[in-house]
């Protein structure tokens, strides 16, 4: 419903003239509908958790970053990347066996990394493209509810 509407509808209700338009009116009278509606809205923000209705999404900010390494079933730690450099936790993570919205949670050392899920499955990953396990993957996010990789949208 537009702002429109919703003052020609308490117009229809008050038995006043249907305004053709709200905003720059120069009837007093649409003008006070216009602030009581305007009052209304902010009254509702303040009154109602609106948080309800967000949703957190994962929004990559660069290029990802194929890599090999090996994870375990059951363990956040993920070894034999050949570098860490340049991963921090704004990266998130994903191959097979990791659990969706995984994000590092700490460098462990120039090539390994803790996650901060657990893995579900074993995994050595590879670049090569006939492997089926695949390659595993960092990418940078935006945002945050727990370091800075998932952001409300």
């Amino acid at each position: 419903m537009t702002l429109l509407e919703i003052v020609q509808t308490a117009c229809a209700e008050l038995g006043l003239v249907q305004p053709p338009v709200v905003a720059g009116s120069t009837d007093l009278q649409i003008q006070q509908l216009l602030a009581l509606t305007n009052r209304d809205c902010k009254n509702m923000v303040r009154d109602y958790d609106w948080t309800d209705l967000q949703q957190e999404h994962i929004v990559n900010v660069e290029t990802a970053t194929e890599t090999t390494g090996i994870a375990v079933n059951n363990s956040a730690i993920i070894t034999g990347i050949p570098s860490t450099a340049g991963l921090d936790t704004t990266y998130a993570v994903s191959g097979t066996g990791q659990p969706q919205a995984q994000r590092i949670a700490e460098i462990l050392s120039p090539t390994s990394v803790r996650c901060e899920m657990l893995a579900t499955a074993d995994a050595t990953y590879s670049l090569d493209p006939d492997d089926a396990t695949g390659s595993l993957v960092f990418a940078m996010t935006y945002g945050t509810p727990s370091s800075a990789s998932a952001g409300i949208l």
